[in-house]
């Protein structure tokens, strides 16, 4: 009973040793990748399956003294897991290089939701300032005066048109709609701005980040473009913000060799996953319920 339970406690910290190992090989992977890809998830749970198997398949050779699973199985099952160990710590170290550099991702990140979050308040003072510029142009080059009815009359008309025109450029480049699309995009800002490394939709967003703020610029600039004949305007032109985030990101998409760190980790999770193994007894005999021996064709191998 005792060997039991050793085996039993093996076998789970074995499958929690190699569930966190595929788990930031995984990660490193999202990071590689330029793209938005499954590939990841394919071969993180082809880690955790073979590894697994492989485990298990050794276990249970050793246990059973089964002749299929013979020591040069057993030794050939344990060498495929240290090959598979020995890949994945290509990806894991490339997380390893991105937890190095998580200061300056961070400062990246927060320099463009800075940027992000000030860009609609940049375009509603151009819209504005450009309002102001057309009603200046509507105006009466001299101004009316006198209190006589008919100068009154002409200064109100003068000033119905001036509304009127600047209303409608203001539905144009100020329309009431855009006012919904900038409460989502502060909802989404405020959601990725605490974004974790460890979480698996980082990469995808760090990737989004710019060219999402990119095309709400192009959207500005679209917008700004309409006007009217007698109107003179330039459309809104924000200047590059900084693709340091690219830059920052674009380290992680090459692979290199593992790194010492790495290396040490893949041997110690190496060691426990072959704990259940070294753990596990070859036997002949045993006893049932009540004591009475029982050769081995009688027991069964089982994980709990």
């Amino acid at each position: 009973m005792i060997g039991q339970k050793r085996f039993n406690w093996a076998m789970v910290l074995a499958l929690l040793a190699v569930l966190v190992f595929s788990y930031i090989a995984f990660l490193g992977m999202l990071y590689h990748e330029t793209t938005s890809s499954k590939t990841p998830v394919w071969i993180a749970i082809g880690i955790l399956v073979i590894v697994s198997l492989c485990c298990f398949g050794m276990c249970y050779g050793k246990a059973e003294r089964n002749k299929f699973l013979g020591k040069s199985v057993q030794i050939a099952l344990g060498t495929v897991i240290f090959v598979v160990l020995v890949l994945a710590a290509i990806p894991f170290t490339n997380f390893l290089d991105v937890l190095g550099k998580s200061e300056d991702i961070k400062e990246n990140v927060e320099e463009v939701f800075d940027y992000a979050s000030n860009l609609d308040n940049r375009y509603a003072e151009y819209a504005n300032s450009r309002i102001k510029d057309y009603e200046n142009i509507l105006s009466p080059e001299e101004e009316i005066s006198g209190d006589s009815f008919l100068t009154t009359r002409s200064k109100n008309e003068y000033d119905y048109v001036i509304s009127v025109k600047s209303q409608a450029l203001r539905r144009i480049i100020l329309p009431e709609s855009r006012r919904s699309i900038v409460e989502g995009r502060h909802y989404w800002l405020d959601n990725s701005k605490e974004m974790s490394l460890w979480n698996v939709a980082t990469p995808d967003n760090l990737r989004k980040l710019r060219s999402v703020v990119s095309s709400w610029i192009d959207e500005y600039r679209t917008l700004s473009s309409n006007g009217f004949e007698d109107e003179s305007f330039e459309p809104f032109i924000e200047k590059e913000f900084s693709t340091s985030i690219d830059t920052c990101t674009a380290q992680f998409t090459h692979y290199h060799f593992p790194s010492i760190i790495a290396i040490l980790i893949t041997f110690i999770v190496f060691g426990i996953i072959l704990l259940p193994y070294f753990l596990t007894d070859s036997w002949e005999y045993g006893v049932d319920e009540q004591n009475n021996k029982v050769d081995k064709t009688s027991k069964e191998f089982t994980w709990i």
